[in-house]
């Protein structure tokens, strides 16, 4: 799958798995945008600057969103559009 150049919403983006699975998608030239519970944010922060770091700035962005919540999903998708 060619995912260059393509945004892409990881949730659990802050670590495990998901923060794996964003990395990978970096690293194949996807926008990625991690999306986390905001008691996550610190750690979806993280995520995001090292992926930025390992790839280039503006690669990763982080939106706190917990994905039973309609606004907080809609918010992110407006943001994953915005980025």
């Amino acid at each position: 799958m060619n995912v260059k150049g393509q945004a892409v919403i990881v949730t659990g983006g802050a670590s495990g798995l998901g923060g794996a699975t964003a990395s990978a998608l970096a690293e194949a030239g996807a926008k990625v945008v991690l999306a986390a519970p905001a008691s996550d944010g610190d750690r979806l922060a993280r995520a995001a600057r090292e992926i930025d770091t390992a790839t280039e700035p503006g690669t990763a962005y982080a939106v706190p969103c917990d994905i039973l919540e309609p606004a907080d999903c809609r918010r992110l998708v407006d943001a994953t559009l915005r980025h």
